[in-house]
């Protein structure tokens, strides 16, 4: 019988290589929610694991504290859409979180960087 893929992932999450790789984001971040700026104890999938995101993708991970963690859930910077495949559409996305004080100027720097990375 064939795992399923949420199980995997689960059991993934539990390992001392993710146990590791959070406390590394966490310091990273300043231990700093990337939404509210509030005090941050967990550490989000930006682009959520059940949409296709990378779980131990440290361009993919940001500090985030539990109350935005649980209000955003698996969406995608809190929209109940998949992330726009159009570089131009994200970076319209990145914007507006901007607009709305969702994230900093240092976090929209990071997300414009990755979008344009060559892969």
């Amino acid at each position: 019988m064939r795992a399923r893929r949420g199980n995997t992932s689960r059991r993934e999450i539990g390992t001392k290589r993710w146990k590791d790789l959070r406390i590394k984001i966490l310091n990273r971040d300043g231990w700093v929610c990337w939404i509210c700026q509030g005090e941050a104890d967990q550490v989000d999938h930006i682009t959520p694991r059940s949409k296709g995101g990378d779980i131990f993708d440290q361009d993919n991970l940001a500090a985030i504290c539990g109350r935005c963690n649980r209000a955003k859930g698996g969406r995608f910077f809190n929209s109940t859409a998949t992330p726009p495949a159009n570089p131009l559409e994200r970076l319209q996305v990145i914007e507006k979180m901007l607009a709305l004080n969702l994230i900093t100027v240092e976090q929209a720097r990071a997300m414009v960087f990755f979008i344009l990375s060559p892969f």
